[in-house]
């Protein structure tokens, strides 16, 4: 299968590697679409926390959930043949902050973010397929959502978790965005949704 893979150097090469394979208690998706995230900019040019190379990117991943081991947890297998999106967390289930209910903040290393031996595991959405296991949380999604808009779902997540949660934004309220990328975009799109007043965004010149 292909995956394009972090080589080093802040450099990509698109490789065919040996086709990736469900443990016994694992499943495979098959990847229909992962979009590119700042992250993996950041990633490629060493900002963040140092990653192992060779390493395939990608945790914007949206799929199909095709095959599954034996005893593979239900977690996956009420999803099976299911159209899903990944959520990039892979909370391991133990710690402090998956004990309170707050498993995005785990720590385990995330889809994108793992370097597994070619042929077993594949856990970078830009590849053919990659790798489910107990700690992959899938979200049903409409076979019929455009990818384009499939893969959104996750900076629009963000958006939800920021404004709504963390901010409480009411209706009536105005909101400052910083930044142009797809997570500034998503974040309009939710404030609009949610009734905001005024949403000052510094578009991109031409924009």
């Amino acid at each position: 299968m292909r995956s394009l893979v972090h080589i080093g150097g802040g450099k990509l090469q698109l490789e065919e590697i040996p086709d990736i394979v469900p443990g016994d208690d694992e499943g495979i998706l098959k990847v229909q679409g992962s979009a590119v995230c700042i992250g993996d900019a950041e990633t490629l040019h060493g900002y963040g926390p140092v990653m192992n190379v060779p390493l395939a990117l990608g945790h914007e991943i949206v799929g199909v959930v095709d095959a599954l081991g034996a005893n593979a947890p239900d977690t996956l297998k009420r999803h099976a043949g299911r159209r899903v999106i990944v959520d990039d967390a892979r909370p391991c289930g133990d710690c402090e902050y998956c004990r309170q209910g707050h498993r995005r903040f785990c720590k385990a290393p995330r889809y994108g973010h793992l370097v597994e031996q070619p042929g077993l595991k594949n856990f970078g959405g830009y590849a053919d397929a990659v790798t489910l296991d107990r700690h992959s949380v899938l979200v049903p999604i409409p076979d019929e959502l455009p990818i384009e808009l499939a893969t959104f779902i996750v900076p629009v997540g963000s958006g939800v978790e920021w404004l709504l949660h963390e901010a409480d934004l009411k209706k009536g309220e105005s909101v400052a965005v910083l930044g142009t990328s797809r997570m500034g975009l998503a974040s309009c799109v939710v404030a609009l949704h949610q009734g905001a007043s005024r949403i000052e965004w510094p578009r991109p010149e031409g924009g």
